[in-house]
């Protein structure tokens, strides 16, 4: 549920509340426990809201996987970008993420007008969590461009003194001096006759007192237009091995996973559309990537050095 109101001169007050109702199994189930704000957004100077937002995961969606995400079904990046969780340093409480960013609380959110089709945003989100091991906080600086038949999103979310897990939280401080950095950039072009090109590239970077945890990652999508209503599209996608300067308690060999689907949509209306979509991820040994962000290292694969079950 969303409002806008007009108070004059160009300004108009927003808020905007989103409910996840779930009967069965609800966890975070207060009021608003979605993206939910209150602020203001003027014709000339942009919208400053503060709330609760989602920052870093879901901010490629207007780019690689537009028809993916069109369709209502976990793309590529959801899947292999953003998550590389499960390692934890030998003598540390505190594993790598296995979801960077997420739907952060007390979030303080700047968007900027757009102008020839660049616009930007800038997120500050701070944690009500404060302990001995310090006071998290989060920042995210995000860039996007739509122009014609080019698509383009460059974001860097740096979180200070946690892991950069962010949902239903501004951060968990669970190590002293530990923070994260990541950066990922998607873009598309359509070309006149209706092919579709994305890339899309990200690297994720766990620091620790001795040392660091880092995965790059890179995906791309090849589609084709066949009529106004009628789409087909395949996207491939790497997350490459974790990278540990400092000895951990799991292993990171053979942790990288490769992710392949292939889809074609219909749309009846701009409203109405159907679809089919065929996707599988291809775990090594040690890795345990599932659909959605939930990608970790497997420690029981680790040990008996056996294939992971593909997903």
């Amino acid at each position: 549920m969303s409002w806008r109101r007009k108070p004059g001169n160009g300004t108009s007050a927003v808020w905007q509340v989103e409910q996840d109702i779930n009967p069965d199994n609800c966890n975070n189930c207060g009021f608003a426990n979605r993206t939910s704000f209150v602020g203001l957004k003027g014709e000339d100077w942009g919208r400053l809201v503060v709330g609760r937002y989602d920052l870093y995961w879901t901010s490629h969606l207007a780019a690689l996987d537009k028809h993916v995400v069109q369709a209502g079904v976990a793309g590529m990046i959801l899947s292999v970008f953003g998550t590389y969780g499960g390692y934890t340093p030998l003598g540390k409480s505190s594993a790598t993420t296995s979801l960077m960013g997420g739907r952060a609380i007390n979030v303080v959110r700047y968007d900027t007008p757009r102008v020839n089709g660049l616009a930007g945003s800038l997120n500050y989100s701070t944690s009500e969590q404060k302990t001995g091991n310090g006071s998290p906080s989060a920042v995210q600086v995000e860039l996007d461009y739509k122009d014609g038949p080019v698509i383009a999103n460059l974001s860097y979310l740096h979180a200070n003194s946690s892991n950069g897990s962010l949902t239903n939280t501004g951060g968990v401080a669970s190590e002293p001096g530990m923070s994260a950095d990541a950066v990922k950039f998607v873009g598309s072009y359509t070309f006149s006759q209706g092919t579709v090109l994305g890339l899309g590239g990200e690297s994720l970077r766990t620091h620790y007192s001795e040392g660091n945890v880092s995965r790059m990652a890179y995906g791309m999508h090849l589609g084709q237009e066949l009529t106004p209503h009628t789409y087909v599209g395949m996207t491939y996608g790497r997350a490459g091995n974790v990278s540990s300067s400092i000895a951990g308690s799991a292993t990171t060999d053979k942790t990288d996973a490769h992710f392949l689907s292939l889809l074609t949509t219909y749309n009846f209306t701009k409203r109405t559309m159907v679809y089919a979509e065929y996707a599988r991820i291809f775990n090594s040994a040690n890795a345990g990537y599932y659909f959605v962000s939930t990608g970790n290292l497997n420690a029981t694969a680790a040990m008996l050095k056996a294939r992971a079950p593909i997903r």
